[in-house]
């Protein structure tokens, strides 16, 4: 047994024998001094590699000194840091969880505040912290005959790429197709990542669209289409996969419909745009002993965290349900699709929500 190993074995048990007789806290503070991921029940993360892969997306190479949660490819982590002493979450898709590392892809937003600073400050030795793994993972029951299509733009591709590293380590037989978009040749991203799995998995597919270019050298251009799901050469029972902008996803859906597709459809949308707010009046949104004005055209959770609560969040767009919670009065409206909830109780996202009446919240 290595010396790593008696030296983890050796801090678990220390970690699990004072449970009772030391606080977390100050446990996480006497350990750090010997190592600062030793912590008892927080989950720290050091950053071994940086490495760009393409357009605006950066690779984290991350280790752990806890045995990480090996799940099924295709789930999420909500990955945290605290950026100009304010923590700030964001939830990722990490590319593969080993035992005890792993690795994210993170494309840089325009004014997104944690992937600015991931992309412009982060350094190999900092530390993150994982605040929790969740989300179910798509296409488990895919059997052997069938080929799935990845449709992916943008930071969808972390999702792709995950499920093609499983695929490669699982089923390294399996036939699948993968369609990624990018608005110029520069945008491509994981492009010797990829060309590295067509070797362990070599009835990958590997298919390119640009969005804004008209590179010769690729044949599909221009948002999805009837083309572009023709040129995947699949039955209309295929398994479909498809993350990335809101506009893809709209036009895989209407694509899909247009040729009568039965096969199984995940979709996962990231940056979708907000409906316009109604008009800005007064209401009062309880949460237990507090009263907080807001007006009809704030989001939910901007208004609670200015108010200086602290409730749940994720990815602060409506996608990783953490900020779920439990409306027990009044109505909101759903700022991705414009729909209006009823009176009475029923879960509703803080991020994605804005009050319309006077409301009350059960965090």
């Amino acid at each position: 047994m290595s010396t790593n190993t008696w030296r983890r074995q050796l801090q678990d048990f220390a970690g699990t024998s004072t449970s009772r007789l030391v606080r977390d806290d100050v446990f996480d503070f006497f350990a750090g001094h010997v190592d600062p991921l030793w912590t008892r029940r927080r989950l720290l993360v050091e950053v071994l590699a940086l490495h760009p892969v393409g357009g605006e997306m950066l690779s984290l190479h991350l280790r752990s000194h806890h045995r990480l949660d090996q799940t099924a490819a295709g789930r999420h982590i909500e990955l945290c840091a605290v950026i100009d002493g304010v923590r700030v979450c964001r939830s990722y898709t990490p590319l593969f969880i080993g035992e005890r590392e792993l690795e994210i892809g993170i494309k840089k937003i325009a004014h997104g505040r944690f992937s600015s600073w991931i992309h412009e400050q982060l350094r190999v030795g900092d530390h993150l912290e994982i605040q929790q793994i969740y989300g179910e993972p798509p296409l488990r029951t895919l059997a052997a005959t069938q080929t799935p299509a990845l449709i992916a733009g943008g930071s969808g591709m972390t999702l792709a790429m995950a499920m093609l590293y499983d695929f490669a380590e699982r089923q390294p037989t399996q036939k699948v197709r993968l369609l990624q978009y990018a608005r110029t040749a520069f945008d491509l991203v994981y492009l010797d990542e990829l060309a590295a799995l067509q070797q362990r998995l070599p009835q990958l597919q590997v298919f390119f669209a640009l969005t804004q270019d008209q590179d010769v050298s690729t044949p599909l251009h221009g948002h999805f289409d009837r083309e572009h799901w023709q040129a995947l050469a699949l039955p209309d029972d295929s398994p479909v996969l498809v993350c990335g902008p809101a506009r893809l996803i709209d036009g895989v859906r209407e694509v899909l419909r247009q040729f009568g597709h039965r096969g199984e459809l995940y979709v996962e949308a990231y940056h979708r745009e907000l409906q316009s707010a109604p008009e800005g009046a007064t209401v009062t949104v309880r949460v237990q002993e507090h009263a907080i004005t807001s007006t009809t055209q704030q989001l939910l959770l901007e208004r609670l965290e200015a108010a200086g609560l602290k409730p749940a969040y994720g990815c602060r767009q409506g996608i990783c349900m953490s900020c779920t919670c439990r409306k027990t009065q009044g109505r909101v409206q759903n700022a991705l699709d414009g729909s209006i909830s009823e009176e009475g109780e029923e879960d509703i996202r803080l991020c994605i929500s804005r009050p319309l009446t006077d409301i009350d919240l059960s965090l």
